[in-house]
């Protein structure tokens, strides 16, 4: 699999100039047969890439495709970064958060991205639509040493590292409690935490970060608004630069959370926060509560102002806007 990655790359990458390519030509350069880069284009086609074949004229993609690469992530990372992480990078995975359950370094802290995932995993067990070639699937296996009722505000704080990343490419995105990023009311990214507490007192949470970098169909299977980094700024991006950014903002991010705590970021949230103010509901299991967000307290729960005039903690739940009454 990963030697068939490696030409995928290699074929995608001369294809990504959006011209015409012959089957021969392409099968020398990459050191293989022209049956060979006939089985490439035919995957890429089942990954619905949108690649065309001529008769005397060859192959060539209608879009630019640069494909991930564990080297080419690496050129944009500063060393300090490259020591502390084992990075792994797949053409295709049931899903990233998977992937680390079950493959992890126990010196170093894990990073899994992949192109593609069949089964990949959003909030409330929801299905996290994974086209290959066009977004970011992320995931990280990261190392606390406290106890795993110390990282109440964890997954506020990897919404704003996500959102910090954003902001580096032109858009001006706000976070949605408890880990979605919108821009313009629709929805640029999500993330996903699982933590996995150990006997000695640490644990490993699981950061999983899903982005839509250069998706600007509409996939059937994504039954809410959505927007990508494409979409917005009308601009193709290279994901490796994308997935650097991502890991060094963060890490420095988690750092900062473990020695200042969730306290640190409450300004940041609260300026870059979706619901401030708005009148909402937030579905809870099989109960549904209403009234108008107000912020979050220093345990990262959403804070939820009543008719009554009471205000109400909420550590979990599915928040949407509603009319105000």
């Amino acid at each position: 699999m990963k030697e068939s990655y490696t030409n995928l790359k290699k074929l995608t990458s001369l294809l990504s100039d959006c011209q015409f390519h012959d089957g021969d030509s392409l099968g020398k350069r990459l050191g293989v047969t022209r049956a060979a880069i006939w089985k490439m284009t035919e995957k890429l086609g089942l990954y619905q890439i949108p690649i065309t074949s001529v008769k005397g004229k060859g192959y060539h993609l209608k879009e630019p495709l640069i494909l991930l690469d564990e080297k080419s992530i690496k050129q944009f990372l500063e060393p300090d970064i490259i020591k502390q992480i084992d990075l792994t990078v797949l053409e295709s995975v049931n899903s990233t958060i998977t992937y680390l359950k079950q493959h992890f370094s126990l010196d170093k802290n894990s990073i899994c991205i992949a192109e593609h995932q069949t089964e990949g995993i959003g909030r409330l067990g929801r299905v996290w639509t994974s086209p290959f070639g066009l977004n970011l699937y992320f995931s990280c296996r990261y190392q606390f040493h406290c106890d795993v009722a110390d990282l109440s505000g964890l997954s506020l704080v990897t919404s704003i590292a996500v959102l910090k990343t954003l902001q580096k490419f032109g858009v001006a995105p706000e976070i949605k409690w408890p880990n979605d990023i919108y821009c313009h009311n629709k929805k640029l990214a999500g993330c996903h935490i699982e933590l996995i507490a150990e006997s000695n007192g640490a644990c490993h949470a699981i950061i999983s970060i899903g982005i839509n970098v250069n998706m600007i169909h509409f996939p059937t299977k994504i039954n809410r608004p959505w927007t990508s980094l494409a979409l917005e700024t009308n601009q193709h991006f290279d994901r490796n630069q994308i997935a650097a950014i991502l890991i060094q903002q963060l890490f420095r991010t988690l750092e900062e959370f473990t020695s200042k705590g969730l306290t640190a970021f409450k300004d940041f949230y609260n300026h870059h926060d979706y619901l401030q103010g708005q009148w909402i509901t937030v579905q809870q299991h099989k109960t549904l509560l209403e009234g108008k967000a107000i912020g979050i307290d220093d345990l990262g729960r959403l804070l939820l102002k009543t008719k009554p005039g009471s205000i109400v903690p909420i550590s979990s739940g599915d928040a949407s806007l509603s009319k105000e009454q």
